[in-house]
This record gives structure tokens, C-alpha cells and sequence, in this order.
């Protein structure tokens, strides 16, 4: 991100990874309580950098730059597809619940998507 965002300033690209560093202190230090809160903040806060940097960006830099934003992204992806937080199961394929000799299944599934979700951000649930 550093040199995608500092475009070789060495100064600019330190300034950046001073500024992540702070976003991942902001996440680690949130209680329970605040976590949501504080990653909606650092979520704000670095859409609005990549939607700055892909405005300012001269027309023949921007598919360049696009490129380098999806390689972050899909390094930030988790690897083998599925993934779940905290007290959550997640399963790459199919799932089968059954239920015999009189015994009960269950599954609960809150909110689902299927593909690729648009990421959560101001204004958008």
C-alpha cells in the first residue's frame, strides 16, 4: 500500500505505514463493546484514501493502480474460500443437515451472500 499510495516518496510511504499501523492499534485496542464502531471508522477512513487516490489518479496511471488495489485485496483475502469470525463455522462446498431415528438438525444462518459482496462502508448495511 505504502507504494502504491507514496508513489516512491520515501517520506509519504512512511507517513502511510505510520497511518496503518495506527488503524491496526485503533482495532486491536477496541473492546468488544467499540470493535464494530472502530472498524467502521478505520473501514471510512481508507475508503475515502482509495477513492481520493483513484479520483486523482491521471487517466493512463488508473488501470495500473487498479490492478495493484485488486492484488491487495486479494492478498487480504483468506486462503481455501470460506472463512468465519468468532464462534462462526465456515464451509467451503456443500452443506447437509439431516435429522434420523427421531433426533433434530438444525442450522442457523444470519446474513448470506453469495459471490462477491461489496464490502461494507458509509451508508451501505
Amino acid at each position: 500500500m505504502a507504494r502504491i499510495f507514496g508513489r516512491g516518496d520515501g517520506a509519504e510511504q512512511r507517513g502511510l505505514l505510520e497511518r496503518l499501523d495506527g488503524s491496526a492499534v485503533e482495532l486491536e485496542r477496541a473492546g468488544p463493546e467499540e470493535r464494530e464502531q472502530a472498524r467502521a471508522r478505520v473501514v471510512a477512513a481508507w475508503q475515502t484514501c482509495f477513492h481520493d487516490l483513484l479520483e486523482d489518479a491521471a487517466d493512463e496511471d488508473r488501470a495500473e493502480l487498479v490492478r495493484h488495489l485488486n492484488e491487495l485485496v486479494r492478498y487480504g483475502q483468506p486462503f481455501g474460500g470460506a472463512s468465519a469470525g468468532g464462534g462462526g463455522l465456515a464451509v467451503e462446498g456443500t452443506v447437509d443437515i439431516r435429522a434420523d431415528r427421531g433426533s433434530a438438525a438444525a442450522g442457523v444462518m444470519g446474513d448470506v451472500t453469495i459471490g462477491n459482496p461489496q464490502r461494507p462502508g458509509p451508508g451501505r448495511n
